[in-house]
C-alpha cells in the first residue's frame, strides 16, 4: 500500500470568511483570470544548528484578494537528507496539521471538499528522499491562508566543511522576505561563509555575530 503524508482539510460553508494571509519557494495560481489576485506578503525562514543537527522552519503568507476561491500551489525544494517533521496551515484562523494516510484517501477527501467550495489541502511527501514537498490549497475569497512547513537534517561533513542549503523562489516579490539562521557548536567553528542569492536581487546581511562557538545570520530580501 503506497501511502503518503497527506492532509485533508475541510470548513462548513458557513463558516465566517475573514481577510488576512504563502511562499517559498514557489507559489503558483490556477486561474489565468488577472483581477484573481493572490498575493504573498510574507516568507521567513529560520534555521538553527546545534551538533551539526539542522532545525528549519518555513513560514509563508498569502491573502487571496479576488472575489471567487483559488487553487494554489505551494513547492519547496528540500535537501535530499532531510526528513519533514511537521506541516500546518492556519487558514483564517483555524488550525489544521498534517496526518500520514492512504494517497488515494486522501485525495478523494480533498476533491470532495473543494467541489463543495470548501476550504481544504493535501499535502504529499515520498519519504526522506524526496526533493519536492508541494501542497494545494483551495482559498476562499478574501481569505488567508500561512504555511508552516518543518524540517529536519544531520548536515554531512564533505571535504572538511559543512553545508546548509537553503533554496527560496518566491514567484513574485514578497514584501518582508527573510532568513535567519543561528549555529551553535561547542567544538568550536573556523570559519563561516554565506553566500548571495543565486538570482539578481536586493539582499543585506542586517545582523552577522560570530564567536568561536556560535554563530548568528540574518538576511534581509
Amino acid at each position: 500500500m503506497a501511502v503518503l503524508l497527506s492532509l485533508a482539510i475541510s470548513r462548513s460553508a458557513s463558516c465566517h470568511e475573514t481577510k488576512e494571509a504563502m511562499g517559498p519557494r514557489s507559489i503558483k495560481k490556477r486561474s489565468t483570470n488577472p483581477a484573481n489576485m493572490v498575493e504573498v506578503y510574507s516568507v521567513r525562514v529560520d534555521c538553527t544548528v546545534t551538533l551539526r543537527f539542522a532545525h528549519t522552519v518555513m513560514t509563508s503568507k498569502a491573502l487571496n484578494r479576488a472575489d471567487s476561491s483559488q487553487e494554489i500551489v505551494f513547492e519547496v525544494d528540500l535537501p535530499k537528507t532531510a526528513f519533514i517533521a511537521n506541516f500546518s496551515m492556519e487558514i483564517d484562523g483555524q488550525m489544521y496539521v498534517g496526518d500520514v494516510k492512504e494517497k488515494d484517501k486522501a485525495k478523494k477527501q480533498y476533491e470532495k471538499a473543494v467541489s463543495s467550495g470548501q476550504t481544504a489541502g493535501l499535502v504529499k511527501a515520498s519519504g526522506r528522499k524526496m526533493e519536492k514537498f508541494s501542497v494545494s490549497v483551495n482559498i476562499a475569497a478574501n481569505s488567508s491562508v500561512t504555511f508552516v512547513l518543518t524540517y529536519e537534517e544531520l548536515l554531512q561533513r564533505k571535504l572538511g566543511q559543512y553545508e546548509i542549503l537553503t533554496r527560496v523562489k518566491p514567484e513574485q516579490p514578497v514584501q518582508d522576505f527573510q532568513i535567519v539562521t543561528n549555529i551553535y557548536e561547542p567544538q568550536g567553528i573556523a570559519f563561516v561563509e554565506t553566500l548571495q542569492p543565486s538570482s539578481p536581487t536586493s539582499c543585506s546581511l542586517v545582523k552577522k555575530a560570530v564567536t568561536d562557538t556560535k554563530v548568528d545570520r540574518f538576511l534581509s530580501f
